[in-house]
């Protein structure tokens, strides 16, 4: 049973997040992240990505207390990942700190940037997620990085393409 229910959440997982990525929003990026951040945490627990886990459900922390604009919240669950950084290499091993390097940069992203920096910090965030997710062989995990990277350029490309100043260089 469970040979069926991983691959379905990684692939709802999958789709949630690139839609959220393509919104040139912030609010429906943060919005629609919060629900593919929980869909990625059941899927990381299921097979075996504890390290992914924490990360994601500190990153669901962070983004409901930045939705909600507690940015107090926001810093403190930063800070938490944070800690948790030498707690979870000590016990579970240099790989699964990874997803938490990453959960940082979304973090830092959601809690302090918007517009073309929140971009950034999301697309710094995927690339580690992508290390992470070819050492630990998650296939749905590897595509859904790689899109997401995509996404982001597109959407930074949309962006871009909206604001005038920014082609010209100002």
């Amino acid at each position: 049973m469970l040979d069926l229910l991983y691959p379905m959440i990684g692939s709802v997982a999958l789709i949630l997040g690139l839609v959220a990525r393509a919104f040139p929003s912030d609010r429906w990026l943060t919005r629609l992240n919060i629900v593919s951040l929980l869909l990625w945490a059941t899927y990381f627990l299921l097979i075996g990505g504890h390290g992914a886990f924490t990360s994601l459900l500190i990153g669901v922390a962070v983004a409901f207390s930045a939705e909600a604009r507690k940015p107090h919240l926001s810093r403190g669950f930063l800070g938490l990942e944070f800690l948790m950084i030498p707690v979870i290499a000590i016990m579970l091993g240099p790989r699964e700190t990874l997803p938490l390097f990453g959960g940082v940069m979304f973090s830092v992203g959601v809690a302090f940037f918007s517009g073309t920096k929140l971009t950034l910090a999301f697309l710094t965030g995927e690339l580690i997620w992508l290390c992470y997710a070819i050492w630990l062989g998650a296939t749905f995990g590897i595509l859904a990085a790689m899109a997401a990277i995509t996404a982001l350029l597109v959407r930074s490309l949309q962006r871009w393409l909206q604001d005038p100043t920014k082609r010209q260089g100002r």
